[in-house]
């Protein structure tokens, strides 16, 4: 008697001992398949460090021992944690928050034993890491035929990182353009090209100022009802803040609107840009590294609030 009942309690815990073992089994096919997902690709911000491998070959050579991240002088590179969408245990940086600094002596190459880190990148200037590129030309106001320069102005590496090529736009009509009737009065002579010019030039300073561009052109007409009647402003909220490093006038298309808003604080003038010249692009809060200006209503509070 006393056997079959321990027989059966050995059948019972076998099969619990099975049962959690399929169980761990599972878990940990299923830890592994989302690891080898993570590491099958690379955040769009996540950029290796200098002379990283491509790909796979990256992965297959780092031995996640860490090395070039004690190396990093400037703090820059650090180890993926288990969870980030990083494989686990390589090393990246974010440059949005920790640049690199190009060092010239490359020490995180010098110190990879495996080779994941090319010892073959001797210039750091050779050296390839998260290259910007233009992926929706649709989306670029210049690529538009709208004057925005502020990834070009924004960056410190001007005219070697990003430069600005003048080409031609094809869908800007040229045959009712004054600026390309300048170019093409100079190259062909006088004629109707520059009767227009004339013509625009006077309404412009005897008439109307920015006439052509804020009433007869399409686009800047546009811009200007946008400008009169629009809603959402752009308001120097924390003017305070300002450091007159001038760079909000420097991006911005009409820059005799912002001072009123930013320095009338004694005449009762702002904090919302209000002239009608402001065509809201929000310029001034993409290079305002005080972030003193934010999207908001003409007499409201802020539509959003800036990052401190």
């Amino acid at each position: 008697m006393s056997s079959g009942h321990g027989s059966r309690a050995s059948r019972r815990g076998f099969l619990a001992d099975a049962a959690r073992t399929a169980c761990g089994a599972a878990l940990a096919v299923g830890g592994l398949a989302l690891y080898a997902r993570s590491a099958s690709s690379l955040p769009p911000t996540a950029i290796r460090p200098p002379g990283a491998l491509d790909g796979e070959d990256f992965l297959a050579a780092c031995v996640r021992c860490g090395l070039c991240v004690r190396e990093c002088p400037y703090d820059t590179l650090r180890l993926a944690a288990l969870g980030e969408d990083v494989a686990t245990g390589t090393p990246y940086f974010i440059a949005r928050h920790t640049p690199c600094e190009m060092c010239e002596d490359i020490p995180c190459v010098a110190a990879c034993p495996t080779g994941a880190l090319d010892d073959a990148l001797t210039d750091i200037d050779d050296a390839r890491m998260g290259l910007a590129v233009l992926g929706d030309q649709e989306s670029c106001l210049n690529f538009l035929g709208v004057r925005c320069d502020v990834c070009y102005r924004v960056c410190p590496l001007i005219d070697e990182a990003i430069s600005l090529e003048v080409s031609r736009d094809e869908r800007a009509g040229h045959t009712r353009n004054p600026i390309s009737m300048i170019h093409r009065g100079l190259l062909f002579g006088v004629g109707l090209a520059w009767a227009v010019v004339l013509a625009v030039a006077v309404l412009d300073l005897l008439v109307a100022r920015r006439g052509w561009c804020g009433r007869l052109c399409p686009v800047g007409a546009f811009y200007g009802l946008i400008g009169a009647f629009g809603v959402v402003r752009v308001r120097a909220e924390r003017r305070a803040r300002c450091n007159d490093c001038m760079d909000c006038v420097v991006v911005c298309p009409e820059p005799h609107v912002i001072m009123p808003a930013l320095k009338g604080e004694a005449i009762g003038v702002g904090p919302a840009i209000a002239s009608s010249d402001c065509t809201a692009c929000g310029r001034c809060i993409d290079v305002c590294v005080q972030r003193v200006f934010e999207f908001g209503t003409r007499t409201g509070a802020p539509r959003r609030s800036s990052p401190t």
